[in-house]
Parts: structure tokens; C-alpha cells; sequence
């Protein structure tokens, strides 16, 4: 054999051995994320997992790991559980001997925090400083137990507890340390629930049950069957008449197999938006996805040449290529049976595009044809993702809706539309908030925020928000309005305070703000971007509706990882409050600002804090809450996901905001009166 020819079967044996690796690699992780045997496991659930959120522990095919509030029950009670966690630096976990797993109910909106556990056991923390409480976890408010002892603060070291039933409630101990925890006796088995942030569990024994990690195939080993596997796939392309050379080098794209094993294979699926693409697969899919087509091409030329007659190579050509995109459709999960019809059409047209090019010389007026197919495939192929799961989410209309400066979280251009607009809505779905009441009580008091204040994608009910639990605090002396929006910033709220204060008329704002500020990503701050739209730069074009141009700028973005520009940064966010302040006084309103609480931590507001904390010192008529204080507490459920609130923490904040405005002396005990439970 030539040296020409090592070097294709050297491509072919690499190609291969990526393949095997990752393959062997996903298999891994796929059975991470399996309930161990005795064990069941209650999923996220929430359509697609935030990898930003998991903190600093990646998944790990040696290791069952949690995250986003999942939760882990053995079948079988125990007396005794013996378990090794590992924890990140914002992780927390919920560990109890005789728990209980209260699965989402039917017909629930989707949230992070659908799964709960009821029973007695410990939180254990590294948020917030960390710590071990002994906790009774209830359905909505949870408390604190008796307990006798402590344990040690678990660090970046695999952390053992050993359990015990007593007759009392449950002993605890760690490290040479001991807690005791006073609780009723009940029924249950051993539980474990995670927050947002992942947590591995590296060992398990109870009474009926163990396991430690997970079994698996070398990875080696993996590369090397799939060397081998490479090396008889070639052999079969050469026996069936393909070129060598022209098979090694459509196995070029699997080599991506390699690099793409110790990327965020979670990550990258989120900014692809493909629901039907498995993350732990996530490094085998992507290559065999590139080198199909190609491989494909290369057969369906050879194959449309062998038919005596150039109509009989076009049908070859048609089928072959219509059956690949009917399979191919599968992975994007279609919705519709149009789906499977647009796709095969599509598959039909570029294997009769693959054909006349193969057929060329027999043919008149090649590239008229090409261009007609290409152009006609291209549609149908539109269409057919359009019928899919995928297509679904790279709508820019969808509920996961997608704009090209702001991402996920809204739509940048139609906020803007409708800030100028200035037409309120039923619902503050469609970037504005609901119309403002012709009639004014004694007082008026207006809140003003984001989706945590106007509506969050998990409840469309206003009467549940924080505003309507203040109205029901206060009594009907005093007048509440919501007009909070999805979405919005101090940049929205600034501008829309300035152009309704005729109509808000209000005496006390109230402003909770701070995570859409800091944490949403865009091509550059709001304040650029307006000014931009303001002066007609080109910000609006018909791309963004096409899926497939959706696709390919996901795909990009997977690639590039842009980190992109706060959309509010704290110099401007403190122009936008100081100028929402001047409408105040213009008015004679006074203001308090809260600062958004952002579990399990909200450091990532530290300075926009900061910032809200000078201007309440600075100020008279303008006070200060700090919710993160207020909300991130152990004793409750209060959030959903990260930052939007429960029945149980609107009503703690809405509690929170009326004895803060009787404290101030901008409202009189009798206009504070009602009382609203936690």
C-alpha cells in the first residue's frame, strides 16, 4: 500500500476512534442520569435546563448527579443511609431518611421548582454561606426542627452522612460530628432533591439498596471498536465500488467527535434550542449529522450514473435523497405528518439536484435546473421544519421566543415598538403593562418591575403576584397597580414613568428590579440599541422568521459563544432610576427601591445593590428592601426558578413592602391592617 493510501486510512481509523469515544462517553452520562437500581428518579421539569445555572460541578459519567430540583426516592423505607455528596459553591441539597416525593400536578405550567419532597431531613447548603438545617419540608411553608448538635459546613470535598432512625425523629452525623433532630414519626424512604446548582451523589447505602457510581465501557475500549467499526465501513464503500479516497474524506466531519466530548454538551444544546438532541449524545450526533449528507452525496451521484437512461438516474437520485430527509426528520422531532411530507419533498428535490449534476453531460440547461432545485428544496425544507419541535423553537413568535439582540428572554425590537406605542394591554404579554384605572383612591400605589412583577411564563394569574397580595394587605383605602412587563429593565421603566406619569398619578412607587438589568446579554446596552432603532439603523429584518436562518445563527452562536454586553449596566441603570426619581418628585410620590432576589445567591447583583443602597442614602423620599435577605431563606419555597416567586414568596415580599412603607410613615397603620398569609 502506497503512503497516500496510509494516510486515507489513517483519517478513517481516527474518524472512527472519535466516534467509539464519544459514543462510549455518552453512554456514560445517559446512564448518569438513569435512577440507580431500587431508586426512582423524578426528572426536571422544565423544557430545556439553564447550564449557567448549574454552577461549578460538571456532569459526570462516574456519578449520578441532580440538578434544577430533581429529586431521587428509594423504593423500599430504611432505618439507616449511608450517602457521599459533592457540592458546588452554590450548591444545596435536600436529604431526608423518611421522605416523601410530591410529584408537579397534572396540567401544571412548567417550573424549575415543579418537584417537591415533604417529610423531615436536612438542607444542606454552600449557598449563602453554607450550612446544615435541620428542616420538616412542607407542601408550602417549611420549618426549622429541634435539633441537638451540628454538623460540619461542607466544602469542595465529597461530604458523608450517615443516618439514623430514632425514636424521636432521626440522628446525623459527619465528619466525627453529630445532630440529633426531634420529628414525628412517619412514613417514607430515603430522598435526596437538588436545587438549581448540580449535585453528584458519589456512593448510596441503605437498608435494601447500594450503588456508587456508574458502570460503563472503558472509553479506550470505545475508541478502539470504533476504529474498527471505521476501518469495515470503509471496506464496505470500497466493495460497493466508492472511491477510498472520496469515503475517507466525507469521514472528515466525525473527527469533531473528539474536541466536541469536553465541551458543554448542555450548553450547546440550549443555544441550538433542538429538544430532540441529547446532550450526553450531543458529541456523536453533531459529526454523523455533518458526514451523512456528504456520504449521501457521493452515493446518490454514483448511483444516478448507473441507469442507462437519465430519467431512471433522476428517480434514483429523487428516492434516495427523499428517504434520507424523511429519516433525518426524525431527529427534529416532528409534530405534524406535513412535517414528514415537506421533509421527504425536500430530500426528493436535492437528490434529484445530486443527479443532474452527476448527469450533466446528458443534460440541457444544468445549472438553471440546479438553481431551481436547490431554491425549491431550500423551501420545502423551510416548511417541513416548520412542522417539527425544532421548528417550534426557533420561532421568533414561539414560546421560546428568540430576537437577534436579546435572545431568549423577550423580544428587543417589539419591546421598543411598544414602549412608543404606548397602548396598554389586557395582559402584559405583549411588552406594555395593563391599562391604568380612570379612578383614584385616597392613595395610590404603583409597582413597577419585571416578569417577577408582571407575569412570569409559569402563571398568567395577576391576582397571584406580589401587587395584588399588597392590595389585599392595605384594604381598599389604598389603590395597588401592577405595571410590571415581562422582560423589562430600569431602561423600560425609566421611559415608561416618564411618558404615563399623567396617568399612573401616583404616591408611592415602588420599584423591583435588577436581574433583566444585569443578567440578560445582548449586542450592546439598551441604551445603544434604542438610539439605534430611534434612528432607523436596519435593527428590523425578515430573517429571524425564517427557521432555517434561526438554525444556522444558533448554530454560529453555539460556536462563537459570544459573551455579548450587559443590557443594563449599572452606570445606566442608576440614570434610569434617578430619572424615574424626578418624575416622582414631580408628582410628590415617594419611592422605594427593591433589589431582585436571585436564588441560590444573588451575588451577581452585588454592585447594582450597592448602587440601589447609595441612591435610598442619598434621598428622603426614597426607601430601600432587601429581598435576597428577605427570600433567600431556608424555611421556604419561595422561588420558582431563579429569580420569578411562588404563592408563598410574593406574599412574603408583598408582606415585606407594607410593613416597610408603615415603617417609612408613608402609610398609616389603618391602611395596614389586612393581614395575608406566608
Amino acid at each position: 500500500m502506497k503512503f497516500i493510501q496510509w494516510i486515507w486510512a489513517l483519517i478513517v481509523v481516527l474518524s472512527g476512534a472519535c466516534v467509539g469515544q464519544a459514543v462510549v462517553s455518552g453512554m456514560g452520562q445517559e446512564a448518569a442520569q438513569q435512577a440507580p437500581e431500587g431508586w426512582h428518579r423524578l426528572k426536571e421539569q422544565v423544557p430545556f435546563r439553564r447550564s449557567d445555572l448549574m454552577g461549578e460541578i460538571s456532569s459526570s459519567a462516574s456519578s449520578h448527579s441532580l440538578d434544577h430540583f430533581m429529586a431521587m426516592s428509594a423504593h423500599a423505607p430504611s432505618q439507616s443511609w449511608d450517602v457521599v455528596l459533592q457540592l458546588g459553591s452554590g450548591s444545596e441539597v435536600r436529604v431526608l431518611l423518611k421522605g416523601q416525593v410530591e410529584a408537579p400536578r397534572p396540567g401544571a405550567s412548567h417550573s424549575t421548582a415543579g418537584n417537591r419532597v415533604l417529610g423531615d431531613g436536612l438542607l444542606i447548603r454552600r449557598s449563602r454561606g453554607g450550612g446544615v438545617t435541620g428542616m420538616h419540608f412542607r407542601n408550602k411553608h417549611s420549618r426549622s426542627l429541634s435539633c441537638q448538635g451540628a454538623l460540619p459546613v461542607p466544602t469542595d470535598l465529597p461530604y458523608a452522612l450517615h443516618f439514623e432512625q430514632t425514636a424521636t425523629g432521626f440522628s446525623a452525623s459527619s465528619g466525627g460530628a453529630q445532630m440529633r433532630c426531634d420529628a414525628p414519626t412517619q412514613d417514607g424512604t430515603p430522598t435526596l432533591m437538588s436545587g438549581l446548582h448540580r449535585v453528584r451523589i458519589l456512593s448510596s447505602q441503605t437498608d435494601h439498596s447500594s450503588f456508587s457510581g456508574t458502570d460503563q465501557i472503558p472509553v479506550p475500549l470505545g475508541g478502539l471498536l470504533g476504529a474498527f467499526g471505521g476501518i469495515f465501513f470503509w471496506w464496505i464503500e470500497r466493495r460497493g465500488g466508492a472511491d477510498h479516497r472520496v469515503s475517507a474524506l466525507t469521514s472528515l466531519p466525525l473527527l469533531l467527535a473528539w474536541p466536541l466530548q469536553g465541551s458543554d454538551g448542555l450548553g450547546l444544546v440550549e443555544q441550538l434550542r433542538m429538544p430532540g438532541l441529547s446532550p450526553a449524545f450531543f458529541a456523536v450526533w453533531i459529526p454523523v449529522a455533518l458526514t451523512l449528507p456528504l456520504k449521501a452525496a457521493h452515493h446518490l451521484a454514483r448511483a444516478a450514473r448507473r441507469p442507462k437512461r437519465w430519467q431512471s438516474g433522476l428517480l434514483v437520485g429523487s428516492v434516495g435523497g427523499g428517504l434520507l430527509f424523511l429519516l433525518i426528520s426524525l431527529v427534529a422531532q416532528p409534530r405534524w405528518l406535513m412535517a414528514g411530507v415537506y421533509f421527504t419533498i425536500a430530500g426528493a428535490l436535492f437528490g434529484a439536484l445530486i443527479a443532474v449534476n452527476a448527469l450533466a453531460k446528458q443534460l440541457r440547461f444544468v445549472n438553471l435546473l440546479s438553481i431551481s432545485l436547490l431554491c425549491g428544496g431550500l423551501y420545502a425544507t423551510e416548511w417541513g421544519v416548520r412542522f417539527t419541535a425544532t421548528g417550534v423553537t426557533w420561532s421568533p413568535t414561539g414560546r421560546m421566543q428568540f430576537d437577534e439582540q436579546l435572545g431568549w428572554t423577550g423580544s428587543t425590537i417589539s419591546d421598543f415598538e411598544a414602549l412608543e406605542k404606548g397602548q396598554h394591554t389586557i395582559y402584559p404579554s405583549e411588552g406594555y403593562p395593563v391599562a391604568i384605572p380612570t379612578e383614584k383612591r385616597a392613595k395610590r400605589v404603583v409597582c413597577l418591575g419585571s416578569s417577577a412583577t408582571g407575569g412570569a411564563f409559569q402563571n398568567d394569574n395577576l391576582s397571584e403576584f406580589y401587587p395584588a397580595r399588597l392590595q389585599e394587605l392595605l384594604g381598599d383605602d389604598v389603590q395597588v397597580l401592577n405595571q410590571g412587563v415581562g422582560g423589562w429593565t430600569s431602561f423600560h421603566i425609566a421611559r415608561y414613568a416618564e411618558k404615563k406619569a399623567d396617568e399612573l398619578k401616583p404616591d408611592i412607587l415602588t420599584i423591583y428590579i435588577g436581574h433583566n438589568d444585569v443578567l440578560t446579554k445582548t449586542s450592546a446596552p439598551y441604551k445603544t440599541l434604542f438610539g439605534n432603532w430611534k434612528e432607523g439603523r436596519g435593527m428590523r429584518t425578515p430573517l429571524p422568521n425564517v427557521r432555517l436562518f434561526q438554525g444556522l445563527r444558533f448554530a454560529l452562536t453555539a460556536l462563537a459563544r459570544p459573551e455579548g454586553a450587559i443590557a443594563v449596566p449599572v452606570e445606566h441603570a442608576r440614570e434610569n432610576i434617578q430619572g424615574i426619581h424626578q418624575v416622582a418628585q414631580k408628582m410628590g410620590a415617594k419611592m422605594l427601591i427593591i433589589p431582585e432576589a436571585i436564588t441560590p445567591d444573588s451575588a451577581a447583583l452585588t454592585e447594582y445593590d450597592a448602587m440601589l443602597r447609595d441612591l435610598a442614602e442619598a434621598h428622603e423620599d426614597i426607601a430601600y428592601l432587601d429581598a435576597p435577605s428577605l427570600l433567600l431563606d431556608a424555611t421556604s419555597d419561595y422561588f420558582l426558578d431563579d429569580v420569578h416567586l411562588s404563592d408563598q414568596g410574593h406574599r412574603r415580599l408583598a408582606s415585606a413592602i407594607a410593613q416597610r412603607l408603615l415603617d417609612a410613615g408613608w402609610l398609616s397603620a389603618s391602611e395596614g391592617t389586612q393581614e395575608v398569609g406566608e
